[in-house]
């Protein structure tokens, strides 16, 4: 089991479209569900975007099951609203 912080994710792009069942996400979980979760700090999700559209079931997320610490973060700044559908 790991202690270590996870590392943040930055997206800086002109539009962001996330569909299909697809995820931006930082946790501190193994993806497959093979180990044991970490005890660090998942990391931040950070996206400058002038639109940003989730679809179809598109997410963007962060959790954790540290007890100390902080949680994540997810910031977002974009020009217009979040689109979903």
């Amino acid at each position: 089991m790991g202690s270590g912080k996870g590392g943040d994710i930055k997206v800086f792009t002109d539009e962001l479209i996330i569909r299909d069942g697809a995820t931006i996400s930082a946790s501190n979980f193994q993806s497959l569900g093979l180990r044991e979760p970490g005890t660090g700090e998942p990391g931040n999700i950070n996206i400058e975007a002038n639109s940003i559209h989730l679809e179809n079931e598109g997410r963007i997320d962060a959790a954790t099951q540290s007890t100390t610490g902080e949680g994540a973060n997810i910031l977002q700044e974009c020009l217009f609203p979040v689109i979903t559908m």
